[in-house]
């Protein structure tokens, strides 16, 4: 209702955003924080907070993405494990170019450090975390996934 107020207002865009997040929109989450983006401008950052939520719901999706793809894949549940690193090293190329698309999105260095992870470069997971948290500012803090990532790395 207050984005009906005032469209133009980010804050009000965040605050749906978080409001989505909770309810398990992840889609109209993640819509919600690309308009506080469009809203505030290329040169601007949004709080590390709301950082967090955007890169939790873009992850959420991604993960369901996966999910849906196995599923229509591989119906019968077999594992095809060169099929998943082509996939994975994919999808940490496409994060490679996320981050330098916006290199000051803190949520876009997450989300490279859990794909860098997953392919087993853990030097690079470290520094794309490390990135992260520099931008997110003191007292930064990673999700537990996220943090145990980093730990084992």
């Amino acid at each position: 209702r207050a984005v009906n107020l005032s469209p133009s207002d980010p804050n009000c865009h965040a605050s749906l955003g978080r409001a989505k997040y909770h309810l398990e929109d992840y889609e109209g989450a993640v819509a919600a924080f690309r308009e506080v983006l469009r809203l505030m401008g290329p040169k601007t950052h949004i709080s590390a907070l709301d950082a967090a939520y955007l890169g939790k719901a873009s992850r959420a999706l991604e993960i369901a993405a996966e999910h849906a793809v196995e599923e229509a894949v591989d119906p019968d549940g077999n594992e095809h494990s060169e099929r998943h690193e082509v996939a994975d090293l994919a999808a940490a190329k496409y994060r490679e170019r996320a981050v330098k698309a916006r290199p000051s999105d803190p949520a876009r260095h997450v989300s490279l450090g859990r794909a860098l992870y997953d392919i087993g470069d853990y030097d690079g997971a470290v520094a794309a975390y490390t990135e992260a948290m520099r931008l997110m500012g003191p007292g930064a803090r990673l999700d537990p996934i996220d943090a145990a990532n980093l730990a084992s790395a």
